[in-house]
């Protein structure tokens, strides 16, 4: 679960425990650039189940809790994040999509990215996603997810995955990290360019907004780490050793000196110097 503040702040020990309080589920802050505190968005199951969420508001006390977006019976809405200025929102949204169906989703879900205005409506898919591997792009596309929005608020980082036979050691998935300009034009591949045996996933922006942090599972090891990148793909370096498994919702700092990571049983803080 992810859940954010607008603007993104610093506070990320009053988020969880205004969460703790509500008994909302909270994995992980996600306040990465400094600025003031405003309102926290956050994902809340509607069934007992937990087979459809929606993303709701609030104030950071607790109060003027509002629902923002409305999916369908079965249908989460998760990851989601402001836009720096508090005027949009993008999230992901996990559809069922059972396997020997007509899509061909990732775990059983087809998962797109949107983006909408902060009240939720006007919303619209940000990247195209077929989930058809028999057709060309985006038919190849089997699921786009974990966005993160740039600090100037000009592009969106996601995890895009798509169908190629060359990845004989992914499973025929390549899986990286791809941004785009937030009006879903210029989609560009940062990394994954050239067949591998790792996947990447949930980016998130240092507060210059040059680089990324972001996870890499690594098939053959069963094992994860987190690694940072410039943003034209260059400057690939890994932040952790494959035998922690500390490869769970990276996050910068706010003077981008710092990245926090998650493993099963603590927190783990990194220099980036």
């Amino acid at each position: 679960m992810r859940t954010s503040l607008v603007p993104k702040a610093a506070g990320a020990i009053g988020v969880l425990a205004v969460l703790a309080i509500l008994g909302v589920a909270a994995s992980a802050s996600w306040a990465t650039p400094p600025g003031n505190n405003g309102q926290i968005m956050f994902r809340r199951y509607l069934d007992p189940a937990k087979t459809t969420g929606a993303l709701f508001s609030m104030n950071p006390d607790g109060t003027g809790v509002k629902q923002i977006t409305r999916p369908r019976r079965g249908v989460v809405d998760q990851f989601n994040d402001w836009s720096p200025n508090g005027k949009q929102i993008v999230f992901e949204r996990k559809v069922p999509c059972p396997a020997g169906g007509p899509r061909d989703g990732l775990d059983n879900t087809c998962d797109r990215i949107y983006v909408a205005r902060s009240n939720g409506k006007g919303l619209k898919p940000l990247v195209p996603c077929g989930f058809d591997v028999s057709k060309l792009f985006p038919g190849t596309c089997v699921g786009a997810r974990t966005p993160a929005w740039s600090p100037d608020g000009s592009k969106i980082a996601f995890r895009y995955a798509l169908v190629d036979r060359e990845y004989v050691d992914s499973f025929n998935t390549n899986i990286g990290i791809w941004i785009v300009n937030a009006d879903g034009t210029a989609r560009r591949q940062v990394t994954q360019v050239t067949p591998g045996s790792s996947w990447d996933r949930e980016p998130e922006w240092s507060p210059d907004g040059t680089k990324l942090v972001f996870v890499r599972d690594d098939l053959e090891r069963k094992a994860e780490a987190v690694f940072t990148v410039n943003v034209d793909g260059t400057g690939l370096f890994q932040m952790t050793p494959w035998e922690l498994t500390a490869g769970t919702h990276p996050d910068w700092s706010p003077d981008g000196q710092w990245i926090a990571s998650a493993s099963d049983s603590a927190v783990h803080l990194w220099s980036v110097a």
